[in-house]
């Protein structure tokens, strides 16, 4: 920016004196030729021109003062402003909190994540670690108490069937109710045929005769029923048990034996813990855990709004305890400490003649007096949007923007250029 000055007063010399030479020229054609005389002289004799200077040209652009920084802040999650921190017109510096929305829910997401965090560190521990000393012995007294299950249901089940003694009792107790029912009916008999033939019998068994026949009636009656009794009972222990109270107790003892290896399996597998593939799923599960506690943490930090430069709140959209969705706008900031000029009319033509780092004066409409260097500092790529084939140049100035220079103010910009 050393050479700035002189070249681009090189170039306004040049150019004026350019001009002044051309009114000269035209105003010497104009009084020749009202009150010269006829030319006396050799019209074939050479005639020396004066030279013309050349020298670098300018293009002269519009533009409008512009802050190097300008952002539209809004909240990536939605919620209740709880804090606003800023008002239109305040100095921030780059990482100062703005607003801030209600964390409650979000401290709550926080808490669950971290508490599932916890949970599976502690399952992956434990899974590394293995079973305990108590996890073994338990299953241990499992597999006994299964044991101890399945032999006494095995035991009533075999209850069900008769032994060789109970089959054996039943016959004696069979045998000892036919000699006791034989004997009551050849009593029963004799005092029967006492009554219906007394003169075959003495006086004696006569006299004896009133009331032992119905005595001998009743105790042959109740042998005969002791007889039946015992009868059945033999042959209920030689029919073998009921196949509805077999069906029953053979359940039970599967059932049992179906606990007791559960049992067994389990403890079978406690003994080869830790397996890999458990190892790997806690492992996942932890990793799983901790993602959705930064995602939580992520989405509360998300509620605080901060700025994302240095600059200056040029205007707050919200208030204090309203509700703002995601994307809505909050916050209109800029860095208005270093502003620039940004070029609005300059066409395709222009444009090709100028390069990044080419120097530029710039004035302002309204600041008339006001006259500044500055550079190229960059070309829009592409077209401008907008009406016309232009293209945005941005012009940083040399020096501290002049007092009095504003944001949105018209600059006006010549650009040296080299022809």
């Amino acid at each position: 920016m050393q050479t700035g000055p002189r070249k681009v007063e090189q170039a306004m010399m040049t150019k004026r004196s350019g001009w002044f030479l051309a009114i000269v020229l035209a105003l010497a054609v104009l009084m020749a030729g009202c009150g010269a005389g006829p030319n006396t002289e050799d019209p074939d004799e050479d005639v020396e021109s004066a030279p013309v200077q050349t020298g670098p040209s300018v293009v002269s652009v519009t533009g409008v003062v512009v802050p190097s920084e300008e952002a539209t802040l809004s909240f990536t999650v939605s919620g209740e402003v709880a804090e606003l921190v800023v008002e239109a017109g305040d100095e921030v510096e780059a990482g100062d909190v703005i607003a801030r929305l209600d964390t409650t829910l979000l401290d709550l997401d926080v808490a669950q994540a971290e508490a599932a965090v916890v949970v599976a560190e502690a399952n992956l521990a434990r899974a590394l670690a293995g079973p305990s000393e108590q996890e073994i012995t338990e299953q241990e007294a499992n597999i006994a108490a299964s044991s101890a299950s399945t032999g006494a249901e095995a035991a009533e089940r075999d209850d069900l069937f008769p032994s060789d003694i109970e089959i054996e009792r039943a016959e004696i107790a069979l045998q000892q109710a036919f000699i006791t029912r034989l004997d009551a009916r050849i009593f029963r008999d004799y005092v029967e045929g006492v009554e219906e033939n007394p003169d075959d019998y003495s006086r004696y068994e006569r006299f004896a005769l009133p009331g032992l026949i119905d005595e001998a009636q009743e105790d042959f009656a109740i042998a005969d029923a002791e007889w039946e009794i015992a009868y059945e009972r033999l042959q209920d222990l030689l029919d073998g048990p009921d196949p509805n109270e077999l069906a029953a107790a053979n359940a039970d003892v599967g059932a049992a034996a179906a606990d007791l290896a559960a049992s067994q399996a389990r403890l079978d597998e406690l003994l080869t813990l830790p397996l890999p593939e458990d190892i790997a799923v806690s492992e996942a599960a932890v990793e799983s855990a901790r993602v959705s506690l930064i995602r939580a943490e992520l989405a509360r930090d998300q509620a605080v709004l901060v700025s994302p430069f240095s600059g200056t709140i040029s205007d707050v959209f919200i208030q204090a305890s309203q509700y703002v969705n995601v994307g809505e706008p909050i916050i209109l900031m800029a860095d208005i400490a270093n502003l620039r000029i940004e070029t609005t009319d300059l066409n395709e033509i222009d444009v090709a003649r100028i390069d990044v780092g080419s120097e530029a004066i710039i004035t302002f409409d309204a600041l008339p007096s006001v006259e500044v260097e500055g550079e190229v500092i960059s070309i829009a790529p592409r077209v401008d949007e907008g009406v016309g084939v232009n293209f945005k140049v941005i012009i940083e100035v040399g020096e501290a923007m002049p007092e009095g220079v504003r944001w949105g103010m018209t600059a006006f910009v010549d650009i040296v250029v080299e022809d």
